[in-house]
């Protein structure tokens, strides 16, 4: 019990630190990470940024911290700037102006390059993917090969594929709204995009955090959320209950690293508190879903129901031949029906007619001829066609052979 209990006092100090402060720094790390020295001098010139932008009235609530082989860089939510840390301060190397148009958008770093997927602004959500070009500081439109705009949602990525659950579309100027159901998975190499069919239980996922690690994502705190994008699972809690335990600094900076996330003081630079994504989602008291659909329990009743018509397909078939053979009177017929689609010669048709064995040529015709013509004149009666046609023997013109339907 008392894991559970931890359990859900981690969730509420994490919940309520990133959901309390006017402003959030988050920072993606990667190996070597950071010291304190270089976290604090980071977050204060960052807080800098945005102390600029609140002078000049405009307000910025979040802000992330990136990095790949070539440094650190800074963007903001809501606008095109992107800063590059260099000597211990943020230069804006962006030339990109229009900026109010990619509100809470999806920021992530894939092959080295840095984009932004979706969002709001002017009115409308959107599902633009824009990567910044380092050769001209500018960020483009990447084209993506489908017909109608998805819009956006909360949105993760794995291996070389960003996740969109849900994605909503809007545009106010013509009050037009569209709910795409469904786990979008754009191709960031071949920029196709398809359609998965996603677990009904996804459909309480909600974009409120912006806390992704290496092999975690949390979408939200009310239910809490956490998906391990390794395996395609999620976990869902409600945590509303609890969360007056925590009375958090209002000021802090969210550190990602590995598939940890540490929440830092920022007046003493101290951990606040630390977390372990993969422990956290390993040992939570509550039941793992499947993000895609699973169709195993469908494919099984689909298979016992292909079984059942097969065998009421064979059952029926086998009841029409019985049906379709009565009792006939003469029981050369049964016999003859039991070559059905082949064709005799005459020494086996004498065989079946059991006149092989006549000594006398002539008798055997007369049989043959009064048989042949007996057992058709028996079968139209029932089935309005006759059994047995003869066409000539090219082997011998003497002799016919017999064709049975």
């Amino acid at each position: 019990m008392s894991h559970v209990i931890n359990y859900f006092i981690k969730l509420v100090l994490i919940a309520v630190t990133i959901e309390s402060g006017y402003t959030q720094v988050y920072f993606k790390d990667q190996p070597p990470y950071s010291d304190s020295v270089e976290l604090q001098n980071l977050y204060r010139q960052s807080i800098q940024i945005q102390d600029s932008f609140y002078q000049s009235g405009l307000k910025t609530q979040t802000l992330e911290i990136f990095e790949t082989n070539a440094g650190k860089y800074l963007v903001i939510d809501g606008r095109l700037n992107l800063y590059k840390w260099d000597t211990d301060k943020w230069i804006n190397i962006s030339k990109s102006k229009y900026h109010g148009y990619n509100h809470m958008s999806k920021k992530f770093t894939y092959n080295n390059s840095i984009y932004s997927f979706g969002g709001y602004g002017f009115w409308r959500n959107q599902g633009d993917l824009i990567r910044f070009e380092w050769d001209r500081n500018e960020w483009e439109t990447i084209p993506l090969l489908i017909g109608d705009d998805i819009g956006s949602n909360a949105s993760f990525i794995s291996d070389h594929y960003l996740y969109v659950i849900n994605p909503i579309s809007r545009n106010q100027h013509i009050d037009l709204s569209k709910n795409h159901k469904g786990l979008y998975r754009i191709d960031l190499q071949k920029r196709e995009v398809d359609k998965l069919s996603i677990n009904p239980e996804m459909g309480v996922i909600q974009q409120r955090m912006r806390i992704e690690t290496d092999n975690y994502y949390l979408p939200s705190r009310d239910p809490f959320q956490i998906l391990d994008k390794r395996n395609m699972m999620f976990k869902l809690s409600d945590i509303t209950h609890v969360l007056d335990l925590s009375k958090q600094n209002d000021r802090s900076l969210i550190w990602i690293h590995g598939d940890s996330v540490s929440i830092q003081n920022t007046d003493s630079f101290t951990n606040l508190i630390h977390l372990d994504f993969d422990s956290i989602y390993k040992n939570a008291p509550f039941t793992e879903f499947s993000i895609i659909e699973s169709y195993k329990f469908s494919w099984i009743v689909g298979v016992f129901i292909l079984v059942i018509c097969i065998g009421f397909i064979i059952y029926k078939k086998n009841g029409r031949s019985k049906k379709a053979l009565p009792k006939f009177s003469n029981p050369i017929l049964e016999k003859i029906i039991n070559h059905s689609g082949k064709t005799l010669n005459q020494e086996e048709f004498d065989t079946i007619l059991e006149i092989d064995q006549l000594i006398s040529i002539d008798n055997q015709k007369t049989k043959r001829a009064n048989m042949f013509k007996d057992v058709n004149s028996e079968y139209c009666k029932f089935f309005g066609v006759e059994l047995i046609s003869r066409i000539p023997d090219p082997s011998d013109r003497r002799k016919y052979l017999y064709q049975i339907k």
